[in-house]
């Protein structure tokens, strides 16, 4: 009877350790998936026992894991680069840098040494060289992140352009 008393004591301690989990947290919040990961890991550890946990605070896990792996570009969507300029193409995502694993371009994952990434949610900046190789023309860009749970990519896109001597429409020329 004792041994029975543990468990639901245990099962006790892991609805509470879940009802205080965050109800809303950003992708890039490292102390809400630190919070995450620690109360599905006492969830997980109760095995079998994992029934008699209030189905409330399993539900307040699996929001706060929707919140967490909804991954978005929050800037650079819709650029536009100019074959011939001297700096990259920078975007941002605003998942955590800390489960952040590479770049696709086109769905094809590419070499690191084509791009920079650094935290700040996720700043990735393709490189100079790696945008001049390409073609003029629209690409998917997605910013990959994964570990376990937190698998996922922000996905938008860009245009790489020539310059005809044109402004583009939407462009300040600061012509007086």
């Amino acid at each position: 009877l004792a041994e029975l008393e543990d468990e639901f004591t245990e099962a006790d301690k892991v609805t509470e350790q879940l009802n205080k989990l965050p109800t809303t947290a950003k992708p890039d919040s490292k102390e809400a998936v630190e919070a995450y990961e620690a109360g599905k890991k006492a969830y997980e550890a109760l095995g079998e026992d994992k029934s008699k946990v209030d189905p409330k605070a399993v539900m307040k896990l699996d929001a706060l894991k929707a919140e967490l792996t909804d991954y978005k570009i929050t800037k650079g969507n819709g650029s536009r680069w100019v074959k011939g300029s001297s700096t990259g193409l920078t975007v941002i995502a605003n998942g955590y840098f800390g489960n952040f694993t590479g770049v696709k371009v086109n769905g094809k994952l590419i070499d690191s040494d084509n791009y920079t990434a650094k935290s700040g949610s996720t700043i990735v900046t393709l490189k100079v060289e790696y945008l001049q190789k390409l073609k003029t023309g629209k690409y998917t860009i997605a910013i990959c992140y994964g570990d376990g749970d937190f698998t996922g990519e922000a996905s938008g896109e860009f245009r790489v352009v020539t310059y005809n001597g044109n402004p583009f429409t939407g462009y300040n020329t600061n012509i007086f």
